[in-house]
This record gives C-alpha cells, structure tokens and sequence, in this order.
C-alpha cells in the first residue's frame, strides 16, 4: 500500500517512473535459418540410416550406420527444434 501511495504521489508531482528496460533478443538471420536447416537435415538423415540399416539388416552396406546413435540424433533433433 505505502508503495502504491508513494509511485501515486511521484506521479502527480510530474516525476518520470522509469521502467525497466526490456532484454533485446536477436533477431535470425538467413545464414542462422540455413545452419539450422543444416543440422535438422543431418540429425535426420542420422535417424534414417539407422533405421534402414535396422530394416536391412546387416550386411557390407549397412555394417557403419548403427554406431552413429539414433537416440542422440533424436535428441540433438528435440532440443534444437524447440
């Protein structure tokens, strides 16, 4: 109540209350949007040949795509998107 009184009292004796200042984000540029694009594309195309190599089944194309961690790409994936 007392600090309603006295921001009131300021007020009417024609004294600026300050407010405080607003935090400025950044706003995305192009290249940021394109780097962007970029990673969801590889952390994609991680979890699309782990899959495959999962469907396909072990064989001399398939051997590497396991080891490169699906989970870590959807992971990678959830926390870059939002």
């Amino acid at each position: 109540m007392k600090l309603k009184v006295f921001l009131l009292n300021r007020a009417l004796a024609g004294d600026q209350i300050s407010r405080p200042a607003r935090s400025v984000v950044p706003v995305p540029t192009p290249d940021h949007w394109a780097l962007l694009a970029a990673a969801r594309i590889v952390l994609s195309t991680i979890v699309y040949l782990g899959h495959l190599g999962g469907i396909l089944g072990d064989n001399k194309y398939t051997r590497g795509w396991w080891n490169y961690g699906e989970l870590a790409a959807v992971l990678g994936f959830f926390v870059i998107s939002g």
